[in-house]
């Protein structure tokens, strides 16, 4: 309910400001000002992948509940909300047939709209991508390969050719040395 009303909060917040902006001063808007946006508007939250805004649209979803009312929650987050599913599902259910299909409903809404993320290394489908070709090989149901190549399709079409997805510098595990 809490993450509810923080994105309507935000929601109206974001609509104020862009009623504002015809009388703001254009600000160049390059990387570093996305990253800046980035950081920002993750600072406010203790819950870095919004974890429990994902948390609660799968499992609204798989309850059969209206999807709509949590789509708030999980809305632009792009290539986040995969790394969220990782870090809170556990490896076995990944393959469960209720899960795969609110995951799919929850990616579509992710990538909604990706000029809206914030976070420009969300764009980027790698480990969306990754995840749904695990799914892809590991369900038995044709029908619900279907909808993850469909899904699939999706989301290259909105993310774009990958020359358009924000660069990433190498990535070391355990930090910088």
């Amino acid at each position: 309910m809490r993450a509810i009303v923080c994105s309507f909060v935000f929601l109206v917040v974001a609509l104020v400001a862009r009623a504002q902006a015809p009388s703001l001063p254009q600000v160049q808007q390059g990387p570093e000002t996305m990253a800046k946006a980035c950081r920002f508007m993750l600072s406010f939250s203790k819950d870095e992948y919004l974890l429990d805004n994902v948390r609660s649209f799968l499992d609204l979803v798989k309850l059969g509940g209206m999807e709509s009312h949590a789509e708030l929650g999980v809305q632009n987050m792009g290539d986040g909300a995969s790394i969220a599913v990782l870090k809170i599902v556990d490896p076995n259910g990944l393959e469960k047939p209720e899960f795969v299909k609110a995951y799919l409903k929850m990616v579509r809404t992710a990538f909604s709209r990706p000029e809206l993320t914030v976070c420009a290394e969300d764009r980027s489908p790698e480990v969306t991508l990754f995840l749904l070709d695990y799914l892809r090989e590991k369900v038995e149901d044709k029908e619900l390969e279907g909808q993850i190549d469909s899904t699939k399709e999706y989301v290259l079409k909105q993310a774009g050719s990958p020359k358009q997805w924000p660069t990433q510098g190498p990535v070391s595990i355990g930090g910088p040395k």
